[in-house]
């Protein structure tokens, strides 16, 4: 995931957090993005069942699917070196 895709994943969870009656397409089209590469993004999740809508791409809403990969993005899991290195400098 680039991290354009990935800042826009995580402002459009975060908006519909704060606001669950948020509609998407005002916020959509003041968000810094070309509304064009916004539209692909959206098509892009929809494909892999992060976002769905009615009638409309920008009116639409993140999945569970969507809304567990924001929080996968919020709080990464930490990396097994990490931990390797931690426990290995307990001297």
């Amino acid at each position: 995931m680039k991290p354009h895709e990935r800042d826009l994943l995580l402002a459009f969870d975060a908006a519909k957090r704060a606001d669950p009656h948020l509609y998407g397409r005002p916020w959509f089209t003041a968000y810094p993005m070309p509304i064009n590469r916004v539209c692909y993004l959206l098509e892009k999740w929809c494909g892999k069942d992060w976002y769905d809508y009615g009638v409309n791409i920008l009116c639409g809403w993140l999945t569970p699917e969507g809304k567990a990969m924001a929080a996968r993005l919020r709080f990464p899991a930490p990396s097994p070196r990490a931990t390797e290195t931690e426990e290995g400098d307990g001297k």
